[in-house]
């Protein structure tokens, strides 16, 4: 297993998509593997970091202190940082047995150096994470979950437990990591692009194949896995917002939105989780931390810290809201080193309020990129930095271990996210009825009054979900806050207690029309835990509000995950959707040979309103076959926005209706409506049924035709006749219709570009007007040698001054340009009656 800067090395982590650098643009040169420096002191690596200006970086710990190749950390409520390290990465010899171990580091003098080590467990063998809680520690040893804990009191771990088993171990650096609770007490973890995980639980197997996401509620045992979450192939990185607002940062350079993807693995198709992308790294980079604390300056508060391993950083962003989603933007960094074995893997606050940062130290940090016994692997250093601001005082954080569950409580208004959390973790690991009683007092002690009321309850919510107690009255009033913030997260819950309370889906249906689109894109993503046909009907009610890519990718997943529920019900007449809009967005995102029979099913029954058996038909013609869409064709004469499907289909798919195709285009141009005759006439020509040429011709030909019709029948002859339709092309160029004039010049470009440019040429020197040069230049930029053709002719002969200025105008804001036409422009006639004025 490796450790985390090893697998962020060999994989990648990321950030922001518009970042904003201070140092130059251009990719950092620091790789995997780099020479390894004559001093490896930690004075040395010190005097090599650029911090920025109004901090200052000093050593909490390193191998004296036990620290070798750091893979993560984590502070208990106490204030000991909790570090996990592995001498085993990349690969044990044979003849060694693992000795891998978690270490509690104590500064008892308050100096901020750690003074004390305690070794709380060994004989680990590659651990990639682990988290704190119920009385232990959680931690992610190759194919298990296991749970450690000190039972005596003394300070090391005497009791093992296996918690779940069969994880993939594909690769040691994709194995499971970025153990992160989630503000309800679940525990969210990552694993890499080659494991492949099947975990027996109490409710099943739980499957993960490739990279993703897990969510493991710990009292019911409950597994879930999310596919692609992260938009690189190996995710290292977990992240809840002050409002539970989940990111997953990938180990190569971005940091992704992850709730959109938070639907069910096993059913959800397999979409990487790029498309969620709000921003990136440089380079390879992984975890993200939010600097938040009472320490840290007013310009800091709410960033993310990205670790750059490969770029040896740590990164800043600001995050923005977009949508239903959000933005990364890049600021500078917070420091940088020039030692080519600081390796920064991990980022947390500290309780003192300063900026944590884990350092693998090593030059080498991948595993493919050198060989495993490499002898420049160090296998003896690791650093632990603490990062503070000049001329700021250190926080001061209680020990929550000390404090009584009421005290807890009180801890939750807190400002500051570290005293919440560690409050809440408390809360998490006492007894049921503790726990959920001082929440009880406490909640009814908030004033009605007070200016975060909202905030309060949406720590109180997160208690209840921890010691999985429902609270319904609490949902309830969340659900109707006035912070969307607030309605958000309620409908998170509502999701997760959807079979323990009533009627989940009629609360859904108010949500998924939330005025607020974080809203929305939690009641959709919320939908997707209730397996009722219903909740597609629910879901799709999103799309009566504006869509963002957000919502889109998860109303596409939650559409997928549901489908065993709702198409069943379709094809049986058991299941309406309320607009034609909802059906055909849900059938074309499953769209395959079982989608185009319940398409045939639901239009045979003929017993849809017609508002939805159009829609039905549009949709055949995009997904079907040749014989699905000769059996649309027969059916809609009257229906041109059918019609313009099959001219979609034919330009995408190159597919059309099998057998004659004469006989109804030439019924639907023969009929009275207009838009219909318009599109028969287009797919005629597209089509190249020839039979109906005199048909169209004379379409053409009746002056009593609106030029709309004619010029599309115009250009419809020029796909049947060819090279024969020149003359006709030719004079159409003098009729006194404008829209004429353009499909003639258009259709003559696509039958002969060089006939094309000697007519246009000809037009070109007799306009001053620019928008009727621009019209004609328009057709001939379509083709690679378009303008080049149009050029050869007009250099041939001289041209007016007001006509080349048009020319000009024209060309340049169209940003075409031609070498031969700008030379040809610029020159000077010597009778002074062409261009030779004109100067740019």
């Amino acid at each position: 297993m490796m450790p985390l800067l090893a697998r962020l090395l060999l994989i990648g982590f990321a950030a922001s998509a518009s970042l904003v650098y201070s140092q130059p643009r251009n990719r950092p040169p620091s790789q995997s593997v780099l020479k390894p420096e004559a001093d490896n002191s930690t004075q040395a690596e010190l005097d090599s970091f650029e911090v920025a200006e109004g901090y200052a970086v000093h050593l909490f710990a390193d191998e004296t202190n036990g620290v070798v190749n750091p893979v993560c950390m984590s502070w208990d409520g106490a204030g000991r940082l909790w570090v996990l390290c592995t001498w085993a990465y990349p690969q044990l010899k044979p003849v060694e047995n693992p000795d891998d171990k978690l270490l509690i580091l104590e500064d008892t003098d308050k100096d901020g150096r750690a003074d004390k080590t305690t070794v709380f467990a060994d004989g680990l063998n590659m651990p990639t994470g682990f988290a704190l809680g119920h009385g232990g520690v959680y931690v992610g040893e190759g194919t298990d979950l296991i749970h450690l804990a000190d039972t005596d009191g003394d300070g090391v771990a005497d009791s093992r437990r296996v918690v779940l088993t069969g994880f993939g171990t594909g690769d040691t650096h994709q194995n499971i990591n970025s153990f992160t609770w989630s503000p309800g007490g679940e525990l969210f973890f990552c694993q890499g692009l080659h494991a492949f995980s099947r975990i027996e639980t109490s409710r099943g197997i739980s499957r993960l194949d490739e990279d993703g996401t897990w969510r493991l509620r710990p009292l019911k045992l409950q597994l879930d896995a999310f596919s692609k979450t992260s938009s690189g192939a190996n995710p290292w990185g977990i992240l809840f917002g002050n409002w539970g607002e989940p990111f997953v940062k990938s180990n190569s350079t971005g940091v992704s939105e992850l709730l959109p993807s938070m639907i069910s693995a096993e059913r959800a198709t397999r979409t990487r989780g790029g498309k969620m992308k709000i921003g990136e790294t440089r380079i390879k980079s992984m975890i993200i931390e939010l600097a938040e604390s009472p320490h840290l300056p007013d310009d800091m508060q709410g960033e993310f810290l990205v670790a750059g391993y490969f770029a040896r950083d740590v990164n800043r962003f600001q995050l923005e809201k977009d949508s239903s989603g959000h933005r990364l933007i890049g600021k500078p960094d917070l420091m940088r080193s020039s030692h080519n074995a600081f390796r920064p893997v991990d980022i947390r606050i500290g309780p003192d309020g300063a900026i944590y940062i884990a350092d693998w130290f090593n030059p080498i940090i991948g595993h493919y990129q050198a060989s495993l016994r490499h002898p420049d692997r160090d296998k003896t250093r690791g650093r632990i930095w603490r990062v503070s601001a000049k001329d700021r005082p250190l926080a001061r954080a209680p020990n929550f271990e000390q404090l009584s569950a009421d005290e807890l409580c009180e801890q939750l208004e807190s400002n500051w996210r570290y005293e919440r959390y560690q409050a809440k973790r408390r809360l998490a690991d006492m007894p049921n009825d503790r726990a959920i009683a001082a929440v009880r007092r406490w909640m009814a002690r908030l004033p009605e009054d007070d200016p975060n009321l909202e905030r309060h309850l949406f720590e109180a919510i997160g208690v209840f979900e921890a010691h999985e107690v429902v609270n319904k009255s609490l949902l309830q009033r969340l659900l109707r806050s006035t912070d969307s913030r607030a309605r958000a997260y309620a409908t998170r819950v509502l999701g997760r207690w959807c079979y323990r309370i009533k009627s989940p889906l009629e609360l859904l249906e108010r949500m998924v029309t939330d005025e607020n689109s974080r809203v929305r894109l939690e009641a959709i993503v919320a939908c997707s835990e209730i397996d009722a046909p219903e909740s597609i009907i629910v879901a799709a009610k999103a799309l009566n509000h504006p869509m963002d890519r957000f919502t889109r990718h998860a109303l596409e997943q939650t559409t997928f995950a549901l489908a065993s529920q709702w198409q069943p019900a379709l094809r049986s007449g058991n299941l309406s959707f309320e607009e034609p809009e909802h059906l055909v967005f849900v059938l074309k995102e499953t769209a395959d040979q079982q989608t185009v029979a319940t398409v045939w099913e639901l239009l045979e029954a003929n017993k849809m309103p017609p508002d939805d058996t159009e829609s039905l038909m549009s949709l055949l013609v995009e997904i079907g076959n040749e014989k699905d869409l000769r059996w649309v064709l027969e059916r809609a004469e009257a229906l041109p926005s059918v019609l313009r499907e099959f001219d979609e289909a034919f330009q995408v798919r190159q597919i059309k209706p099998a057998g004659d195709l004469a006989k109804p285009l030439g019924r639907i141009i023969l009929s009275q409506d207009r838009d219909a005759m318009l599109q028969a006439i287009r797919l005629a020509g597209l089509w190249r049924v020839e039979e109906l040429t005199n048909q169209i011709l004379q379409v053409y030909s009746d002056d009593g035709n609106s030029p709309r019709l004619r010029s599309m029948a115009l250009e419809s002859l020029g796909h049947l006749m060819g090279l024969r339709a020149l003359p006709m092309m030719r004079e159409a160029l003098d009729d006194s219709s404008v829209a004429i004039q353009q499909a003639a010049l258009i259709t003559l470009c696509e039958l002969d570009i060089a006939i094309a440019a000697e007519e246009a040429s000809e037009i070109l020197r007799q306009s001053d007007n620019e928008a009727d040069t621009r019209r004609i230049l328009t057709p001939f930029f379509g083709y690679e040698k378009g303008l080049a053709s149009l050029s050869s002719e007009l250099v041939k002969k001289p041209i007016a001054v007001e006509a080349a200025e048009a020319l000009r105008s024209a060309l340049a804001a169209a940003g075409r340009h031609d070498s031969e036409l700008d030379s040809w422009l610029l020159s000077s006639d010597k009778n002074g009656s062409a261009l030779g004025a004109i100067a740019y």
